[in-house]
Order: structure tokens, then sequence, then C-alpha cells
């Protein structure tokens, strides 16, 4: 928006500069439909991923081998600071889509590199999580939030796995479930960080299956972790729901604890999702928690040493559960007041 049209804007609608650069922004990314926003992204990936292999292959083949991974680091720290000032100072949402995939690329490059050097995923960990935590406070973006974080997620659990830490699942579900369910139910401050909490709340899931803990052998540190957010979340819905209510919300928190506890940790982090889905309304994470719960249930079912009969068995009563509380929570409804 040019200075004229600004200055205009600001006399007829008595509004600081500063908020009417922020609307009219807001409004030219709003009038790209939603393809648009698809392609500009891939075509932002596309050009970041081509500008790093083209001065990688300038670069590296100069080089002694043993210098390799100091180079690489490097480069990704400069990669990293650009696509930090290009995000900063454009607003075009090629710029911005650029910038997010040079930042992960920069940390890719340099937690890698640093790792390599010193043949420690400990290390790489380590330095993913510090460019994460400066891209939060530097880069206001979701998406960034999201990979960054599932990137350092990810390094934290193989440094877990490589110190032969029993409990790896539970370690590293423990704090960030607190994080991420304190981040979506009461966030802090005004800065949107939904993109990190969901990446605390979706690796330690996919962990338990990834690491072979999700079936009948789940450790017990993850159980009791996401068994405490269940509650906790089972706890927020009973204290908001109606008098009638409160008894059916009881009764499925009871058979989804004991659903979990049974088949394994896993199973609970899969109901804490879509307990915290409906509590929000957010169709994302209920989306995810479907997934998962199938994912699970499918995996505990061939687990089983039972017949076919036996396991169908117990699906069918599983099933017919959830449709008798779905239909009395309905009915519930139906009969409140103010009920259209």
């Amino acid at each position: 928006m040019s200075d004229a049209r600004t200055a205009d804007l600001c006399r007829r609608l008595d509004l600081d500069s500063e908020t009417v650069h922020a609307i009219a922004t807001a409004t030219a990314h709003s009038d790209l439909p939603w393809y648009m926003h698809v392609l500009t992204g891939i075509g932002a990936w596309f050009a970041a991923t081509a500008m790093i292999l083209t001065v990688g292959a300038a670069i590296f083949p100069a080089l002694d081998e043993s210098s390799l991974p100091l180079t690489a680091a490097t480069f990704g720290a400069v990669v990293a600071t650009v696509s930090a000032i290009t995000h900063r100072s454009h607003k075009q949402a090629f710029a911005v889509q650029l910038a997010v995939a040079g930042a992960l690329a920069g940390q890719g490059l340099l937690a890698g590199g640093m790792g390599w050097q010193f043949e420690s995923v400990t290390v790489a960990a380590v330095l993913a999580g510090s460019t994460t935590t400066l891209f939060i406070v530097l880069i206001k973006d979701q998406l960034l939030q999201f990979l960054a974080s599932t990137a350092t997620l990810c390094l934290i659990q193989a440094a877990l796995i490589g110190h032969d830490m029993p409990q790896a699942g539970g370690l590293l579900a423990a704090p960030a479930l607190a994080g991420a369910l304190t981040l979506l139910i009461r966030p802090l401050g005004p800065q949107d960080l939904r993109g990190l909490a969901y990446a605390l709340l979706l690796i330690p899931v996919a962990a338990q299956s990834v690491l072979g803990v999700g079936g009948l052998s789940a450790d017990w540190l993850a159980r009791a972790t996401y068994a405490i957010g269940l509650i906790a979340m089972l706890w927020l819905l009973w204290h908001d729901a109606t008098p009638g209510r409160r008894a059916l919300v009881a009764v499925a928190g009871a058979a989804a604890l004991l659903l979990g506890a049974v088949i394994a940790a896993g199973m609970l982090a899969s109901l804490l999702l879509l307990t915290l889905a409906y509590t929000l309304g957010n169709r994302m994470l209920a989306s995810l928690g479907v997934a998962a719960t199938v994912w699970f249930l499918g995996q505990f079912y061939y687990d089983l040493e039972l017949d076919l009969l036996q396991k169908s068995g117990m699906l069918v009563g599983a099933g017919l559960l959830l449709l008798a509380l779905w239909w009395h929570w309905h009915r519930q409804s139906a009969t409140e007041p103010g009920h259209a």
C-alpha cells in the first residue's frame, strides 16, 4: 500500500499507520485462493532447495573431507540468519514461504553439521533446539514452529534412545504434554504458539508407535503421563458440563481410561487427542485423534493372543458402548432448555 493511501486511511478511520498496514497485508493475503498458497509454498521450497544445492555443489568439492561438517554448520547458520531477516522484512507470500524453507534447511545443516563434527546426536538436538527457539522468537509462523519443533523433538528422542534410556517414550512425553496443554488451553502471552503446541502433542504420540512401545509393552511412564493428561481434560469437561451430563462424562472417562490402560500408552494418547479436540473445537486434532485411535486399536488387535471371535466381540462391545454414550449425550442436548 502506498504512503499516500495509508495516510488517507489513517485520516479517515482515525487509525495509526501500523494498524492500517497490518489490515492491508492481511486483506491482501486473504484474497489469494487456497491453491495459490499451496503452489506458492511448493515453489518456495523448490527454490530454496535449488539455491542451497547450487551453493553447496560449488563450495563442498573444493574442501577437505574433514572440514565438511563445520563448513555445513557454518553455511546452515548463514542460511538460517538470512531467512530470518527475509521473513521479518518481507510480507509477500513467496518471500515468506522461501524464508520458512530456508530457515528449516539452515537448521538442518547447522544441527547436522555440528552433530557430525562431534559424532553426537545430543549435540545436534541442542543446536536444533536453540535454532527453534530463535525461530519462535524472531519468525511468527505456525508452520515453521511446527516443523522446526518436530525436528528438535525427533533428535531429542533419538538422543534418549542412544543413551539407552529405558523410559525414552515417557521421558519425552511428560514435559511435551504439559507444555502442549498449557499453550492450547491457557496460552502464554499474545504470541500464537499453536504450531509448537501441535508438535509437542504429536511427536511423542508418534514415538509410541515408531519406537515399538505402542503395543502391549508400552512403558509405564508414558502410560502414566497420558493418563494424567486425560484425567485433566476429563475434569475440565466435567466442570463445564451441565449437571445432567456430568455422570455421562464420568462414565465415558472411566471407559476411556480403562481402554487406554489395557491397550497401551499410544491409545491413551489418542483418546487424549480426541478429548482435547472436543474441548477446543479443533477439527485438525479430531482428525489426528481418530487416525491415531484406529492405528493403535489395530496394533492392539493383532497383538492379542485371542481367536478371531473373541477379538471381534471386544470391538463390537466397544462400538456399542460408544454408540450408547453418543445417543445419550444427544438425548440430553435435546431436553436441555434453549435447544433448538
